[in-house]
């Protein structure tokens, strides 16, 4: 079965996911690749972690993260991440710490948080980048 995801096409053999490639030489190379999230699901497990993040709730299923939605009356959950930026009262127990150039980040699979004070000294959490780069727009 194949599946495209953005500009890739994901193919299945068993329980293994590939895309195929082009090498160097132009012969044909083929990547074992991680699961592609489902789009939607109907329910989310009970016991999964969750967090809320600018007043919405992000289920995480099968490592990836899930939002409710409705749409026509119908209940479900689709495949999402918070934007950088949104706000967070209180992380996931589940985050581990990151020290990167004197700040603390608490990541969560792909979503790194800092902790942000306002102005009247309250503390809460920002959706921020991954703090080594590697999802930021390459500067030219």
């Amino acid at each position: 079965a194949a599946e495209t995801e953005g500009e890739v096409t994901i193919y299945q053999y068993d329980d293994l996911y590939v895309t195929k490639d082009t090498g160097s030489t132009g012969q044909t190379i083929y990547r074992v690749e991680p699961q592609p999230p489902e789009e939607e699901i109907d329910s989310i497990p009970s016991g999964s972690p969750s967090f809320v993040a600018d007043g919405e709730t992000y289920f995480y299923v099968n490592f990836s993260f899930y939002v409710e939605f409705e749409e026509n009356g119908k209940k479900g959950f689709v495949n999402g991440e918070p934007e950088i930026g949104a706000q967070v009262d209180k992380l996931p127990k589940e985050v581990t710490t990151v020290e990167e150039s004197g700040v603390t980040y608490y990541q969560f699979d792909t979503v790194f948080f800092e902790e942000v004070e306002d102005d009247n000294g309250d503390t809460f959490y920002e959706v921020v980048g991954s703090p080594d780069g590697s999802d930021e727009e390459l500067e030219t």
